[in-house]
C-alpha cells in the first residue's frame, strides 16, 4: 500500500511547490476563485468563495493522505496558483488539479512545469502505480498540459456538464507509474 508522505518543497526552473499554509489564504486568492475567468472550465464557478470557506478548504486536508500546493515563480517567491493531488492509498493512485489563478502567468508554461513537478514526485512515491487528471474538453490549456506531461487519453465523459449551456465532455487522462499491467 502507498504511503502517504507529505509533499516537499518541489524546485523547477521557473517555478516551486510546496505545501499550502494558512498565510497563503488571501485575498488575492479568494479572487482568483471568484475570476469567472480562471474558473471557466471548473465547478468552482458555480460557489462563491471568501477567506472562511478557502480556510476550510485548506483545513480539510489535515490528516489526510491529499495534498494541496502553492503553486510559485521560483524568483521572487510569487503565488501564482494551486495545484492539489488526491491520493488513494488503497489503490496506489493520484489525481491532480491544477489552478492557475494569476492569469498574467498563463501560456508560459509554469502550468505545465508545475503539475509535471508534481507528477514526477508522486511517481517516486512507494505503492504508487497510477496518476490521474480529468477536464472539460473545453479546457485546452489544460489538455496540453496532460498530454505533454506524458498522461495519455484515457475515456471521455460525453455531454457530462454545461458550460455556457452547451453540453460538453469530460476528458480523463491516465499515467501509470510503471509498464501499465495488462
Amino acid at each position: 500500500m502507498m504511503t502517504a508522505a507529505p509533499l516537499p518543497v518541489l524546485h523547477g526552473e521557473r517555478v516551486q511547490l510546496r505545501p499550502m499554509h494558512t498565510s497563503d489564504i488571501t485575498d488575492q486568492h479568494a479572487a482568483w476563485l471568484n475570476d469567472p475567468e480562471v474558473v471557466r472550465h471548473s465547478n468552482q464557478r458555480f460557489v462563491r468563495h471568501s477567506l472562511d470557506s478557502s480556510l476550510r478548504y485548506l483545513q480539510s486536508f489535515e490528516g489526510s493522505a491529499n495534498l494541496y500546493a502553492s503553486v510559485r515563480l521560483a524568483a521572487g517567491d510569487r503565488a501564482i496558483g494551486t495545484l492539489t493531488a488526491y491520493r488513494s492509498l488503497h489503490h496506489g493512485t493520484a489525481d491532480i488539479g491544477i489552478l492557475m489563478g494569476d492569469r498574467r502567468c498563463w501560456g508560459q508554461g509554469l502550468g505545465l512545469q508545475a503539475f509535471q513537478l508534481m507528477a514526477d514526485w508522486l511517481a517516486t512515491q512507494p505503492g504508487l502505480r497510477k496518476l490521474t487528471c480529468g477536464m472539460l474538453a473545453s479546457n485546452h490549456g489544460m489538455l496540453k498540459i496532460a498530454q505533454r506531461a506524458g498522461f495519455t487519453r484515457e475515456a471521455v465523459r460525453v455531454a457530462q456538464e454545461l458550460v455556457d449551456g452547451q453540453p460538453t465532455d469530460i476528458v480523463l487522462f491516465a499515467r501509470f507509474v510503471h509498464a501499465r499491467p495488462n
